[in-house]
């Protein structure tokens, strides 16, 4: 490779990864004027709309199903730490945090996001894409946001699944992707191979400044982490760290209102995802036509057959029964 196709390369890699929505809707705009002056380079900007974007993040199920893509990188994640000892209390954080850093930088070599706390049984064989939460999903991982972003909907409309097919979209402004799945602690604590909680998010804290001192930048999903109350001190401590350090820790929730109080925990370090404010929750239910798709695919993967008749009823007993409609699965 010569010196004009080394320098253009560089660009290239630098657009592609920095970038955040635009206020028009589904245009995402890539180009950060502050990442690129640093380098002496002018800012360049293009356009990607949604659609492309969706296709993109297809391919994270393209190769075969869902199911049998998470099982892959579950087991990635898995071998990629298993040589790491559990800490306890007199333990080192910084070794600790080195230790895991090495053994996600063999994860992140295949540019595959890490993914940790799935059950593979709570997973459809088959999904239905471009769902409302999933676009969602795309636009606050295509952001390019850092610190603290959080974000909700209902229980019954996907997220999980939602998040997952939206993981691809996130390296148009992230390197790398980490998605933490479960009650927060014990996540904390797993990942980390820590005894005490308050250690595991030091870990984590010294990990992200790991990552950014090797120019790796993440957005890490902490997903179904919180039910009815949420660790605002210890999510303050990473966002704060976050922002200081170009990651963007995402936190799905299943209420506007806890999502709402923990995008003001921080000033500008936190935020509500900006696509939610002010917006019915109604808006990421499932549509009629992906109720059907899944019902279609669910029935299928338990072959099972049912007549028109009990279709019918099975969609209309999981449409909401408020006047704002939309279904649940």
């Amino acid at each position: 490779m010569g010196p004009r196709q080394a320098k253009l390369l560089v660009l290239a890699t630098i657009v592609a990864l920095q970038g955040h929505w635009s206020k028009a809707t589904g245009t995402l705009f890539v180009g950060s004027p502050q990442i690129l002056r640093a380098y002496g380079l002018d800012c360049i900007s293009r356009r990607v709309d949604l659609d492309t974007a969706l296709q993109f993040a297809s391919s994270f199920s393209s190769a075969g199903r869902l199911w049998d893509r998470v099982q892959k990188l579950l087991k990635a994640t898995e071998s990629a730490t298993k040589d790491i000892q559990v800490v306890d209390e007199r333990g080192n954080t910084t070794k600790q945090a080195q230790k895991l850093f090495k053994g996600l930088s063999s994860a992140f070599s295949d540019s595959e996001p890490v993914i940790a706390g799935l059950e593979l049984e709570d997973l459809p064989n088959d999904t239905v894409s471009a769902t409302p939460f999933q676009r969602l999903m795309m636009q606050v991982l295509s952001g390019n946001e850092t610190g603290l972003t959080s974000v909700h909907a209902e229980p019954g409309v996907g997220k999980s699944v939602a998040t997952l097919l939206a993981l691809p979209a996130g390296t148009l402004s992230k390197n790398q992707a980490i998605l933490l799945s479960g009650a927060f602690r014990r996540r904390v604590l797993d990942f980390t191979k820590s005894i005490d909680l308050d250690m595991g998010i030091e870990i984590l804290e010294k990990l992200l400044i790991l990552l950014h001192r090797q120019h790796v930048h993440i957005n890490l999903i902490l997903d179904n982490a919180f039910e009815n109350t949420y660790d605002g001190n210890n999510l303050i401590r990473l966002a704060k760290r976050a922002f200081n350090t170009a990651h963007h820790i995402v936190v799905v929730t299943q209420t506007g209102a806890m999502a709402t109080d923990i995008g003001d925990l921080n000033g500008a370090r936190t935020r509500l995802a900006r696509q939610q404010i002010n917006v019915n929750p109604a808006r990421y239910r499932w549509n009629e036509e992906q109720a059907r798709k899944y019902l279609e695919y669910l029935l299928l993967s338990k072959k099972r057959t049912v007549d028109e008749a009990t279709f019918d009823q099975i969609i209309e007993d999981s449409h909401y029964p408020d006047g704002d409609g939309g279904w649940s699965v």
